[in-house]
């Protein structure tokens, strides 16, 4: 799952077969957190998907600007993070040196500390306020992936793209009033005949920018949400 979230139900799977664990890592940082799959479908414990911890020598804290109690970006230090980029403002951006000297990377993703290790909690570029709530749209997409006939979802802009089945279609009336009511009223609806790729797997958003083409403006997408909405 190179470049995105790994399924529990596809982890649940395959931690029967292997020794399964899941790493948390970006370019900028590596083997600093793992979670183990493994040890956790032997014990359970009513949580969903197992907690990370961080390896040796790695240093978390959250940032100050959290959401919620116990929820920030992770800020990260330690061997297995990058000493900087080659451009200086980007460095400027994503780096911060505390009072000792100490050098934190900034990584945009977002944790939730518990009592034992930390569960992701989305990049806090996705968190957006919905009638006054804070809306994990990560969260969303876990939930419109968790539905039958649905093969892949992203959230981008003010709209939700969704691919479904070839043997969903014939329903697709059906999937589309279900689709809508996982995603925020004012966020129009699409659905894609595939989620484009970067290299590194990741969705490549401004790909999907040109899919749309003129349609992909935040009006464009209100009116379609707004008529989408009456319709259903």
């Amino acid at each position: 799952t190179w470049g995105e979230a790994l399924r529990a139900r596809t982890a649940q799977s395959w931690a029967r077969r292997v020794h399964l664990i899941d790493l948390l890592i970006a370019s900028e940082y590596w083997l600093c957190l793992y979670a183990d799959w493994t040890k956790f479908e032997q014990s359970r414990n009513g949580l969903a998907r197992p907690n990370f911890q961080a390896v040796s020598d790695v240093q978390i804290r959250l940032g100050e600007n959290s959401h919620e109690a116990n929820i920030g970006e992770m800020l990260l230090s330690g061997p297995f993070v990058c000493p900087g980029y080659t451009n200086q403002q980007l460095n400027d951006e994503c780096f911060i040196i505390d009072g000792r000297g100490m050098r934190w990377y900034r990584t945009r993703d977002c944790l939730e500390r518990h009592t034992r290790g930390y569960t992701f909690a989305g990049r806090s570029d996705e968190m957006v306020k919905v009638a006054g709530e804070w809306v994990d749209t990560r969260r969303v997409v876990e939930s419109l992936c968790e539905l039958p006939g649905v093969e892949e979802a992203c959230m981008h802009g003010k709209a939700a793209y969704v691919r479904i089945a070839a043997i969903a279609v014939a329903v697709e009336s059906t999937i589309m009033a279900e689709l809508r009511r996982q995603i925020p009223p004012d966020y129009a609806l699409y659905l894609v005949p595939f989620l484009p790729r970067t290299p590194t797997g990741k969705v490549d958003r401004k790909a999907l920018d040109v899919m749309l083409g003129k349609h992909f403006t935040l009006k464009a997408q209100a009116e379609e949400a707004q008529k989408q909405s009456d319709h259903l």
